[in-house]
Parts: structure tokens; sequence; C-alpha cells
């Protein structure tokens, strides 16, 4: 089985256990970043969950042969074999804001709740701001401007880049993505 074919089963099964175990989620991350418009290969995938939901997901996991291998406050990460997941707990009012506010989205043959492309690109930001070694979420982030930038809420995004005291980056890379209109 390809990795792309492995990824896919693996986001379904989750996806299926989540809905089963009223679960609270939301795609982020690379797979998100495809939702957005922008095809990128990854590995692994990427959820925003309620804090709430985070003792009934870790249950989940293990059930289902993930081994945790971080698990704190705000984020968890499970490995099982080839398999990732990785998982942000919403407990702050603006992560539970995004996880409320996620779209069903289509997805191949799936149909799921996806952060909107603005919480996505401040998810990015967190992270690129967290390890600036992080280059693939700093092209994520101009490609999904790229790809968004006729209907996106530019002064939401300016707001998340503007909490990581990174003005000038948010300015570099709206230049870049939507030369015409800026």
């Amino acid at each position: 089985m390809s990795g792309q074919a492995r990824l896919f089963d693996q986001l379904r099964e989750l996806l299926s256990r989540f809905e089963e175990r009223g679960i609270r989620h939301a795609l982020i991350g690379g797979l998100a970043v495809n939702v957005h418009g922008h095809s990128r290969a990854t590995h692994d995938v990427d959820f925003l969950i309620d804090f709430d939901d985070e003792v009934k997901l870790h249950a989940l996991m293990l059930e289902l042969g993930y081994e945790a291998i971080d698990r704190r406050k705000d984020v968890s990460s499970y490995v099982g074999g080839d398999r990732r997941a990785d998982f942000l707990h919403a407990h702050r009012e603006i992560g539970r804001r995004l996880l409320a506010g996620a779209s069903r989205v289509a997805y191949g043959s799936l149909e799921l709740p996806v952060v909107s492309a603005e919480g996505l690109l401040g998810f990015k930001i967190q992270a690129f701001s967290d390890d600036p070694r992080r280059l693939k979420d700093l092209a994520d982030m101009l490609e999904v401007m790229r790809e968004r930038a006729a209907t996106l809420n530019w002064e939401e995004v300016r707001g998340y880049f503007l909490t990581f005291n990174r003005e000038e980056l948010f300015d570099e890379l709206r230049r870049a993505a939507d030369p015409d209109r800026h």
C-alpha cells in the first residue's frame, strides 16, 4: 500500500472512531493545506480536538494500537507502526472558536471538518514561531495565501501574525501571495 493510501485509510479510520466516540475534531496540518488548495506530501495526520475530549482520545488511540509519545495540556502525539497522529487541544477561546467554526469539506471520498484557511495560517505561524527551522510551515503559509488570496480575511490572518510578533513576515508573505492587491 502506498504512503498516501495508508494515510487516507488512517484518516478514514480516525474520523469514523471520532464520530462514534463524540470526539470533537477538525483537520489541521499538511492534509488541511491540501484541502485548502495546495497539494503537498505529508506523512501524518494532524487534528485540533476539544480539550474536554482528550481523555476519550487517549483511550481510543491506545485501543487502536498507538503509543503516546507526547501528551501534554496543549498537544499529544501518537505512533503506531508506520502511522503517526498529532493533536492540538483546543482549551483557549481562540482554539475553541476555530474548532466550532470548522467547515465540513469533501476530501476524496470523505467529508470531514477542516479549520478555516485563516485558522490554519494561525496554526502554521505558531509552529514556525516555535521553531523557525520548520521551513515547510513557511512554504505552506505562502501557498495557502496564494490559493485563497481573493477570499482570505486578511485582518484575521494579520492578527495571528501579530500574536507572534511576526508582522514583517506577514507583510512579506502577503506581497508575495497577492502582489496585485497589496
